[in-house]
């Protein structure tokens, strides 16, 4: 069996890890937790496997979203692409340095495996991961263990005929970092209590159409770079064009995650004050 062989076996494997991962880490995050001082709890019951309910309530964010994962799923699609279709240099060539430079790119074949299965896998991730469970305490909005202050928020506005609340990035004029969806019972006072916090609302914390768009657009600027190079290194060596393509799919995983809570939250979310009481 030849290094490649052990590369692509290593990619589906953890691809499949990915997928798996993404659900057990989303069933994590959503776990129900005691927190301190809520004045309003509720639970919400993931959108359908597949709708637009993304695009009908987040509008340019979950472009935005979208735009990322479809171009870390192509940069994953180029890595095993690559061990699939280009020659890999023997392993005695390597000598000494073999013992170093091919466990190093098994490890960037498996990263790239891992991201490629979570991002194609987070939707059923999203649908199987648990009831999203929010709280409205007197500091903001409670949230996977996080607790995202009122100063976090620029606004709130409805949509979706009025059966979702979006809140608007205090740090990204035009991102909405959250979208709440109560129980109708409990929507006016989800807005009364929004109403106190925060007064700017509608056209006022949206900021209008191209305010709306420059979220789509940053990552857009971000994401179409590293696509063109994931392509462009298929003209390179076999070996150097694995080690680039898995820098790029840090890179993806760093801007999407961590760079998202750092342009929508400025920072400002911290851990929530829990309960030591058990959950019922």
């Amino acid at each position: 069996m030849t290094f490649r062989n052990y590369f692509l076996i290593a990619y589906a494997i953890f691809t499949v890890y990915g997928a798996y991962g993404a659900v057990v880490r989303m069933r994590k995050l959503r776990a129900p937790r005691n927190y301190k001082g809520p004045v309003l709890t509720w639970a919400e019951t993931p959108p359908p496997l597949f709708g637009f309910s993304g695009l009908r309530y987040e509008g340019g964010t979950s472009v935005a979203i979208f735009i990322h994962r479809l171009v870390v799923i192509a940069v994953g699609l180029a890595e095993g692409l690559l061990v699939f279709i280009r020659p890999m240099r023997p392993a005695l060539v390597w000598g000494l340095a073999g013992f170093v430079v091919l466990p190093v790119l098994a490890m960037f074949v498996a990263v790239a495996g891992y991201q490629l299965g979570a991002a194609l896998f987070f939707p059923l991730a999203e649908r199987l991961g648990g009831d999203r469970h929010f709280a409205v305490s007197a500091e903001g909005i409670l949230y996977l263990g996080q607790l995202f202050p009122w100063n976090a928020f620029r606004g709130f506005s409805l949509a979706a005929e009025g059966t979702a609340v979006r809140l608007w990035s205090g740090s990204f004029p035009g991102m909405v970092n959250m979208v709440l969806v109560p129980p109708p019972e409990k929507l006016p006072e989800l807005l009364a209590l929004l109403q106190r916090q925060l007064p700017d609302e509608s056209a006022s914390a949206s900021g209008g159409f191209l305010t709306q768009a420059a979220f789509p657009a940053l990552m857009a600027g971000i994401c179409a770079p590293i696509a063109l190079a994931a392509g462009l290194l298929f003209r390179a060596p076999a070996e150097a064009a694995l080690a680039a393509n898995g820098l790029l799919l840090y890179l993806l995983a760093t801007v999407g995650g961590k760079g998202f809570m750092r342009l929508g939250f400025a920072g400002k979310a911290r851990s929530a004050p829990l309960d030591e009481s058990p959950v019922s």
